[in-house]
């Protein structure tokens, strides 16, 4: 009898003994699970994402409207920003795009109420855990930018491995990571070759996407996924900000044969490169020739913020983008030069008509840029000032408001940075 029930303990045991491997047939059952997605299959939940971009493309500006329209599309759970680098840019965009409305979108701060985190530090790590926990759930953790939190240089694979331990942090949370990153100046062909850095930096994501300009196109962007290592084929989205927003569109794809829709987007943004106003019968005839239909060309102009109204009997469309076409800050970086940008990167072309509100954004880049220098053991004569704050915030109106009457000389946020997405 004894024999009997050792006989089957041993068969139990190895029936249900922890494997130490999978079958062909099991790890591709696995694989084919489907991946749940915080943002238009591109950005992954629970799982760490990596933006890049070139400086000055926008990629601050172009993640807070991914974060809008992830709150927008989950009833609940919470996002998590940190904002070591640019943080009044951040107040300004984050409520210009209506985030201030919504009250689970979360600047965090550090144990000394600044809003720097530095995660080669265990005491950082260990406080970006504590609000994780603090505000289960969190939907998706959003860090601007590797270089702001990380000591190291882009090259040392110690910041690969900090970019390893935030990923590990938020998966355990249950929360997806998006980490903004810089690229390489210069030319490369191979795309993850931009990624400035050591292959680290790339190999610790899951998915990895790219923002860039449209090549002749000088209202819209491009998010592109460079690496994926879901088995998924993803097509590029186009990002284009209007005077209202910022708006995403789909397409079967960017590079190829024009869809019918962006041939609206591009008539509506040739016709009104040179007119303020156009008569809506001669948009129409334009479209007709273009083979666009009216139906088509309303929803268009409708995603790109374009006004219109009565004036007699006619109706008229309005769409001043002269004062986007104008901003240095379209030249893409390979093109500008000392005679366009000064030694601090700080646009000149622009100074005649700049008032109170912009050289406001002006010291806000200054001290931004300093912090990351003094980080990289430069010395300047003049010290910054650190945030006073000394709790977690969450982004009310009242407080951004403050925020700009403080720094910028008055109580809109302005869509000129250089920083960020500006069109």
């Amino acid at each position: 009898m004894a024999d009997v029930l050792v006989k089957a303990a041993k068969e139990n045991y190895s029936r249900f003994r922890p494997k130490k491997g999978l079958t062909l047939v099991e790890l591709k059952r696995k694989m084919s699970n489907k991946t749940e997605f915080l943002w238009r299959n591109m950005i992954p939940a629970k799982m760490l994402t990596l933006l890049t971009a070139r400086e000055g493309v926008g990629k601050s500006t172009t993640s807070l409207a991914i974060v809008k329209e992830v709150l927008e599309t989950h009833s609940e759970g919470y996002v998590i920003w940190i904002a070591s680098e640019g943080l009044t840019t951040t107040v300004s965009q984050a409520t210009w795009l209506g985030l201030d409305n919504i009250d689970r979108f979360v600047i965090a701060t550090n144990r000394e109420g600044s809003f720097t985190f530095n995660f080669s530090q265990h005491s950082d790590l260990k406080r970006l855990q504590e609000i994780l926990k603090d505000y289960e759930p969190v939907v998706l953790v959003v860090i601007d930018c590797l270089s702001a939190v990380s000591p190291f240089d882009d090259a040392d694979q110690k910041t690969g491995k900090i970019l390893y331990r935030l990923g590990g942090i938020c998966e355990k949370a249950g929360a997806g990571c998006l980490v903004l990153h810089h690229e390489n100046k210069g030319e490369r062909t191979i795309k993850l070759d931009k990624v400035s850095g050591s292959t680290q930096i790339t190999r610790a994501p899951r998915v990895v996407l790219r923002l860039d300009y449209i090549r002749g196109v000088s209202l819209k962007r491009k998010i592109e996924v460079i690496k994926s290592n879901l088995l998924e084929k993803i097509e590029p989205i186009e990002v284009v900000k209007t005077p209202t927003g910022i708006v995403f569109l789909e397409h079967s794809t960017v590079d190829h044969e024009e869809t019918q829709r962006q041939k609206a987007e591009e008539l509506l943004v040739s016709l009104f490169t040179y007119n303020k106003e156009l008569p809506a019968t001669t948009i129409y005839g334009e479209a007709e020739q273009a083979g666009i239909t009216i139906d088509l060309l309303k929803k268009v102009k409708q995603s790109l913020g374009i006004r219109s109204q009565k004036i007699g009997t006619k109706w008229i469309w309005s769409w001043d983008i002269s004062s986007y076409k104008e901003d240095v800050s379209l030249v893409p970086l390979e093109k500008r030069n000392s005679e366009t940008l000064d030694n601090q990167g700080f646009q000149k072309a622009d100074e005649g008509r700049i008032e109170g509100g912009m050289k406001g954004e002006r010291e806000q880049g200054r001290q931004g840029r300093q912090e990351r220098q003094e980080r990289q053991g430069r010395i300047y004569q003049k010290d910054i000032p650190s945030s006073q704050n000394s709790s977690l915030s969450t982004l009310s109106e009242k407080e951004s408001q403050d925020s700009y009457s403080l720094l910028n000389g008055n109580s809109s946020p302005s869509l000129e940075t250089k920083e960020e997405f500006v069109l």
